[in-house]
């Protein structure tokens, strides 16, 4: 079974300094980055990008066995 997380999105708004140095780039694509930066709610599209990987890492650990 893959459990869920949930991204608080309000609270990603107080709480994550996502905009900081060199975070996008540790992260995200040249391309995500671009997207990113060029939305109209780039909070939103970064915490989507965020879930959307972290489910895929998650997914990735189980069918491998590896330990978490």
């Amino acid at each position: 079974m893959i459990g869920n997380d949930v991204v608080d999105l309000h609270m990603t708004k107080q709480e994550s300094n996502w905009q900081r140095p060199r975070f996008l780039e540790k992260i995200f694509t040249k391309g995500e980055q671009a997207k990113i930066i060029s939305d109209k709610d780039p909070n939103f599209l970064v915490w989507l990008f965020w879930s959307m990987k972290e489910s895929a890492y998650k997914a990735n650990q189980r069918i491998e066995n590896l330990a978490p």
